[in-house]
């Protein structure tokens, strides 16, 4: 029976819990996204794993409105907004349209989600050590696990391997996948711009060009927005097509402002830069 402690803001397990998977908790900690972002995916845990079925089920998608992402993330629509088309943009979360709504779930294949967002060698290795956290996990006080002795290595309890027979753990997958950012199915190639004329990607990128030429230097100029290219839009999110990692890096440090003052002259509201490294192959 609840306790009704989360009244007196108390956590209590009796209370309800959400499960989540333990991969997905450390893959989140170790993803490099925004506050929002992380918040995003905690509650997107909450409206899905935390319900069940009938039958016991958990869900696995929701129906979420921006007025409910903004609510959740104590913060207005644009934000709420713009965190949500950064988690769609690294393919952390997904999102279908169902009548005149959106429904949103967590890509729980890691392997898909954007490099940009997470070191996956680091998780890998990370999944390598810890090969004997099961056996951790069920170790009793009494230094016992699953009734056999237990050995103390660094840190960790682990089965001592002279007493446990044919010891067997959880399979991991760790396939590397192919180094490239799929495509959100959400993203938009056209805008409308100041003035009601519709423009695509490429086009709405030239144009920000010709302004940003007369307001950066030319070695700047030709040196880090010389081999970009628009792709597209999700919400006010502009997607830049970069070279390599280390140009989306110095575009960030050097131009991140002026580039989105100029994206947000031409559209005439505010608006947002992701830097997506072009695909190899």
């Amino acid at each position: 029976m609840p306790k009704g402690d989360r009244y007196a803001l108390k956590a209590d397990p009796e209370d309800g819990t959400t499960p989540v998977s333990n991969l997905l908790l450390e893959a989140v900690a170790m993803a490099k996204l925004s506050g929002l972002q992380k918040g995003a995916i905690l509650y997107l845990w909450r409206e899905t794993y935390g319900w069940a079925d009938g039958e016991g089920k958990r869900h696995k998608e929701a129906a979420i409105t921006v007025n409910q992402w903004a609510s959740a993330l104590n913060t207005d629509k644009g934000s709420a907004s713009r965190a949500i088309a950064g988690l769609l943009h690294f393919n952390v979360i997904k999102r279908r349209r169902e009548g005149g709504r959106f429904i949103y779930s967590l890509n729980t294949r890691i392997d898909q989600w954007a490099n940009g967002c997470i070191d996956k060698d680091a998780l890998r290795k990370k999944i390598e050590g810890c090969q004997m956290a099961t056996s951790c996990q069920t170790a009793t006080p009494q230094g016992l696990s699953n009734g056999n002795p237990v050995s103390f290595e660094g840190g960790c309890q682990k089965p001592n391997p002279r007493v446990v027979k044919n010891p067997t753990f959880p399979a991991t997958n760790l396939a590397t996948p192919k180094e490239s950012i799929k495509e959100s199915k959400e993203r938009d190639q056209e805008i409308t711009v100041k003035g009601g004329e519709i423009i695509g990607a490429v086009d709405f990128w030239d144009n920000c060009l010709e302004v940003l030429k007369g307001r950066l230097s030319s070695a700047n100029f030709n040196t880090w927005l010389g081999h970009t290219k628009g792709l597209g839009f999700q919400g006010d999110t502009f997607i830049l097509e970069v070279p390599s990692d280390f140009v989306a890096e110095e575009i960030r440090k050097r131009m991140d402002p002026l580039i989105r003052k100029t994206l947000s002259e031409a559209v005439g509201r505010r608006m947002e830069l992701i830097c997506e490294v072009q695909a190899v192959g």
